[in-house]
This record gives C-alpha cells, sequence and structure tokens, in this order.
C-alpha cells in the first residue's frame, strides 16, 4: 500500500512539474515573440533607424554643441591609478550652450559610432547621459560633460586600428531631448576647442 501511494506521489509530481514547464516555455514563447524585435536591434540600429526619420538641423537653432579634442589617458582604468597595459579609457570633453533666450530642461546621451566600435574592443558603445529627468539651462548659459570609456590600451593596437581610431575619435552619435522633443544627429568632425 505505501509503494503504490509512494508511485501515486511520484506520478503526480512528474505531472505538475511537465504542467509547469509546458506553461513556463509557452509563456517565454509568447513572450519572445512580443519582444524579438527590442531584443534584436543593438544602440546602433536604434539610432540609425531613428537618425534617418528624424534628423533635424534645427536643434542647432537651440544649442550649440562644442568638444575638446579627446584625450587617452593612461593609468587611469582604476580608483588607484595603478599601471596598467591592457586597458586605457577615451575621454571626451563636451560644452552644451542654450541659444536660446528662455531656460530650457535637456536630456542627451551620447554614443561611439559603430565605425569605430566595430573595429576596436570598448567596454560599451555608450559614453555618457545626462540624466533623464533633464537638467534646465538658462538662457545662454553652458553644460559642460566630461565622460569616459574604457578601451583596449593604446599601444595594443595595430597600425590599422589606431588609423581607425585616429579618423573616428571626434564623432559621436547623439540622441538629445529639449523639452520634450528629441533629436537624433551625429557629431561628425564637429569643432573641436581647446577651451
Amino acid at each position: 500500500m505505501n509503494k503504490k501511494l509512494f508511485n501515486l506521489k511520484f506520478v503526480l509530481l512528474i505531472i505538475f512539474i511537465l504542467g509547469i514547464l509546458y506553461f513556463i516555455f509557452r509563456f517565454t514563447k509568447n513572450l519572445e515573440s512580443t519582444n524579438e524585435v527590442y531584443l534584436r536591434k543593438t544602440t546602433q540600429e536604434y539610432f540609425d533607424e531613428n537618425y534617418s526619420k528624424n534628423k533635424s538641423s534645427d536643434v542647432f537653432d537651440k544649442i550649440s554643441i562644442k568638444m575638446k579634442q579627446p584625450e587617452i589617458r593612461l593609468n587611469a582604468t582604476t580608483p588607484e591609478k595603478s599601471v596598467d597595459d591592457v586597458f586605457c579609457n577615451i575621454m571626451y570633453s563636451l560644452k552644451i550652450r542654450n541659444l536660446t533666450d528662455k531656460e530650457m530642461y535637456i536630456t542627451a546621451k551620447f554614443f561611439i559610432p559603430d565605425e569605430l566600435c566595430n573595429k576596436l574592443e570598448f567596454s560599451s558603445n555608450y559614453v555618457s547621459s545626462i540624466t533623464d529627468r533633464g537638467i534646465e539651462i538658462g538662457p545662454n548659459k553652458r553644460l559642460h560633460i566630461d565622460a569616459g570609456i574604457l578601451m583596449k590600451h593604446i599601444n595594443r593596437l595595430t597600425e590599422e586600428e589606431k588609423l581607425i581610431l585616429e579618423e573616428y575619435c571626434n564623432d559621436l552619435d547623439a540622441v538629445i531631448m529639449i523639452d520634450g522633443v528629441k533629436y537624433f544627429f551625429k557629431i561628425v568632425d564637429l569643432e573641436v576647442v581647446d577651451d
């Protein structure tokens, strides 16, 4: 009798587990089909799709963007600033100025372009962002952004990789929202300033 009860409990447990697995697989299959577009798109694909639909030069009637020459920093990958011959940082410094006569709320995200990201080793293609809540910039005031990204050490780059870095290091992709309106644009050979 105990053996029959044990076998019945075992069979019911197996049926219960199989039922749970069936619902899990069925649910995740539906979840994957509804979100497959989001899962398969890279940041670059998202940017390129929106850039082609929404590129706008009128953003430069509202703001100006200036950038210092990107700087390669060695031995700055750890808080201790210890010697690191595997990685280094590429640092970007941007200034965004409000050109209008009224206050504006701005959010911004900057990305390394695909041409550079696909050829060199970076920790991410995402360089910097200004908070999603936005930052208020007064009329004729500016916002300073310093950001860096980890990359393969400059001394470990091949000659071809160094040429690619030199060609594209001044380029960034930008998504900026000003007072709720999104602008997608490429920062290509932006005016590089010393100050």
